[in-house]
């Protein structure tokens, strides 16, 4: 799961970007600038606002991940051992009871 805070910031930050691209277009607007660079201001804002939506849809989606997932239960108590057993030494059956 990704960090739920970073993706908070990544929104501010995406808001911060649509406030200095809308004051740009208004600058621009206000010097009479020529229609491609409002234009281009424009869909600067619209993409802007498109990041910030899709980061909330995951953000979103990554909340509600999270919380549906149920905890953890372990399967039982953990297995002690009183001694260190070699792997190898189980697998050949080296500590098997000999009967008869």
């Amino acid at each position: 799961m990704s960090d739920l805070y970073a993706i908070v910031d990544c929104i501010t930050e995406a808001e911060n970007h649509i406030r200095q691209a809308e004051a740009l277009l208004k600058e621009l607007e206000e010097a009479q600038s020529s229609e491609a660079r409002r234009l281009r201001a424009c869909m600067y804002i619209a993409a802007m606002k498109r990041l910030k939506r899709i980061i909330e849809t995951h953000h979103t989606a990554e909340a509600v991940e999270y919380a549906a997932q149920p905890a953890a239960i372990p399967a039982g108590p953990p297995r002690f051992r009183w001694w260190p057993v070699p792997k190898r030494a189980i697998e050949t059956g080296f500590f098997r009871r000999r009967t008869g």
